[in-house]
């Protein structure tokens, strides 16, 4: 007889989300803190630095969408 591993068993992630929400503030309170430091380079080209952001939204939202 071969005995069969247990079925995974998947608890709330709710420890891992909280930690990414931190992390995601932490970033956001850095971008507030250091804007008037990088505003000039940002907008120096709008739509390239808008489709990085919005990538990086996208992988951003990727993550939570598996952690969840």
């Amino acid at each position: 007889m071969t005995s069969r591993p247990d079925e995974p068993r998947f608890t709330q992630p709710l420890r891992q989300i909280a930690i990414m929400l931190m992390v995601c503030g932490l970033v956001g309170l850095g971008t507030f803190l250091v804007w008037p430091s990088i505003e000039p380079v940002i907008t120096a080209n709008t739509y390239l630095n808008g489709t990085i952001a919005f990538v990086f939204f996208i992988g951003v939202l990727a993550c939570f969408w598996q952690v969840v």
